[in-house]
């Protein structure tokens, strides 16, 4: 907290002063304490207590019916979905977060099922804190919307995240696959950005698609890991994909990115379409680019 509206020391003479407590911007949630001591006459000190509890300024929701009506709710900006249980949202007619409304998973949830499909069109900001598993169910995060990813994301089985807004991930995200059955996927639009600080990984043999429209999407090494793709987004907002790193040695694209449904011919280390790429030789920090013919 900060001590305001008041001064330093009581005049000489005076017998008071007045000031406020008032609690710092951007505390977490929970109760605050401590003590304000007042020295006088030199070295006589007086206390008081202070003591003041944040609360959440969010509308807690449990269940599928209570977060529509909290969606729905022109008074409501921020709703946070809270269960100690799984939470299924399954509603066919899918959820919308509006512009102004901020959405917080912090718990177990369930968008779609098998036999159950739905979406969440994002519009605001979504928070995924807890494990969102996304299932035979679309994703849509706008342009200008934001969706932060510091839990899991569980692209499974016919789910599918469509980017155009902001991705950002300290957390993971999972593209999985049930089977011989559709796998996961996460498409990202030529508007869309992603900064990932986190992991993104294939659980089981799942497939990942990258899909650009209208311009060729440059790919950048950011650092390898044995059987695992990096990713990351370059300076003109391509999604990002790509090499695949097995036993120390640099493998290209398991899976082609797409323009217009068309997947790509092949890789060149310019922006050219004919400058080959030396698998061998890329490092850290290198860009090849996906090109057409």
């Amino acid at each position: 907290f900060t001590l305001t509206d008041g001064t330093a020391s009581v005049t000489a003479g005076g017998t008071n002063t007045t000031y406020t407590v008032r609690p710092n911007a951007g505390l977490d949630v929970g109760t605050y304490e401590a003590i304000v001591t007042v020295t006088y006459n030199n070295s006589a000190t007086a206390t008081a207590n202070v003591s003041f509890t944040v609360k959440d300024d969010a509308v807690i929701v449990t269940n599928s019916d209570e977060l529509i009506n909290a969606l729905n709710d022109p008074e409501v900006n921020k709703i946070k979905v809270y269960n100690q249980d799984l939470v299924p949202l399954n509603d066919s007619d899918g959820y919308t977060v509006s512009a102004d409304k901020t959405l917080i998973l912090a718990c177990d949830v369930n968008l779609g099922s098998n036999g159950y499909p739905s979406s969440l069109y994002n519009q605001g900001t979504v928070i995924n804190n807890g494990r969102l598993t996304v299932e035979n169910a679309t994703l849509t995060n706008t342009a200008g919307a934001a969706f932060n990813n510091a839990g899991t994301l569980n692209l499974y089985y016919d789910g599918d995240m469509q980017n155009a807004g902001s991705l950002t991930n300290t957390g993971t995200i999972e593209l999985e696959k049930y089977g011989d059955f559709g796998g996961g996927t996460l498409t990202n639009k030529l508007s869309g950005t992603v900064q990932n600080d986190g992991i993104i990984e294939h659980a089981r043999n799942s497939d990942y698609t990258a899909q650009v429209d209208n311009e060729n999407p440059s790919y950048t090494v950011v650092g390898f890991d044995s059987g695992n793709g990096k990713w990351s987004a370059d300076g003109d907002t391509n999604m990002v994909r790509i090499i695949f790193v097995k036993d120390d040695t640099v493998l290209p694209p398991a899976s082609s990115p797409t323009k217009d449904g068309v997947p790509c011919s092949g890789w060149s280390s310019e922006n050219d379409g004919i400058t080959p790429v030396n698998w061998d030789s890329l490092v850290e920090g290198d860009v090849i680019y996906a090109y057409w013919t």
